[in-house]
């Protein structure tokens, strides 16, 4: 009779914990979605009070490089804007922000800095440039006002342009022994190389390189070192060239003994 008396008190305990244990189990699910719920309402209230207050969303694109005096496409957001109204801001390095240009579904103006210089396609949300100069680089801001909604979305773009290298002189001089060649070169990123004749000039012993390929020095040189000697130089923004022909008479009375006629 113990027993079984015992054995009763084990079920009716091992019931309770079982009902304990399946009550914490709802009131936990029930709390986690109660949770869920007010996420969403509070999402749905940031949503809603943004578009009834016109706050916009804010996305800093990258850089977009540019050739000078290329044609250049600036593309904000890939989307059509025809029933919005758009605005572009322009801002040069240290300047004050201009106003580039307007569209409406009716009008599409150029003001200001980039009237006649280029045209926007809503069709595609693009600003393009016929031609970029130098003073084009900067920030471009472009506001697009929701038709629909009134919401504002801003987006910056970052426009640099890159100019072809320049050279600003080619210039020889003489030794009793060598010719000097100096190919003086500006630009960003730009790397230099020597042509002879039109063929790529391979440095050995006689010729010698100096100063980022800037110089070239030829030791005791002789008729065969006359010709067309060619400075290239290359950079990002394309490449530029010089030529200096050299025909057996130099400065500081270098000459070269058997130059070909």
């Amino acid at each position: 009779m113990k027993r079984k008396k015992k054995k009763k008190k084990k079920r009716r305990k091992k019931k309770k914990r079982k009902k304990k244990t399946m009550m914490m189990v709802m009131m936990m699910v029930v709390m986690v979605m109660m949770i869920m719920v007010m996420v969403m309402v509070m999402m749905m209230m940031m949503i809603f009070i943004k578009k009834s207050s016109g706050l916009g969303q804010h996305m800093a694109k990258g850089i977009v490089t540019a050739r000078l005096n290329k044609p250049t496409e600036l593309v904000s957001v890939n989307k059509t804007v025809c029933n919005d109204k758009v605005e572009w801001h322009y801002n040069h390095t240290g300047e004050t922000s201009k106003l580039c240009l307007t569209y409406g579904p009716n009008t599409n103006k150029s003001i200001g800095y980039c009237q006649g210089r280029g045209q926007f396609h809503c069709q595609n949300n693009s600003l393009v440039f016929y031609s970029v100069t130098l003073n084009d680089a900067g920030v471009y801001m472009e506001r697009i006002i929701s038709a629909d909604t009134g919401y504002i979305t801003t987006i910056n773009i970052t426009l640099k342009v890159i100019a072809p290298p320049q050279i600003t002189s080619l210039s020889i001089n003489s030794t009793q022994s060598a010719l000097i060649i100096t190919c003086e070169v500006g630009g960003e990123n730009v790397s230099s190389m020597w042509l002879k004749d039109g063929q790529a000039l391979q440095q050995n012993d006689q010729q010698v390189l100096q100063n980022m390929n800037k110089t070239l020095m030829v030791h005791e040189p002789t008729g065969r070192d006359c010709g067309n000697y060619t400075c290239l130089a290359s950079g990002d923004g394309g490449t530029a060239e010089a030529h200096l022909n050299i025909n057996g008479k130099t400065q500081n009375s270098l000459d070269l003994a058997n130059c070909p006629i």
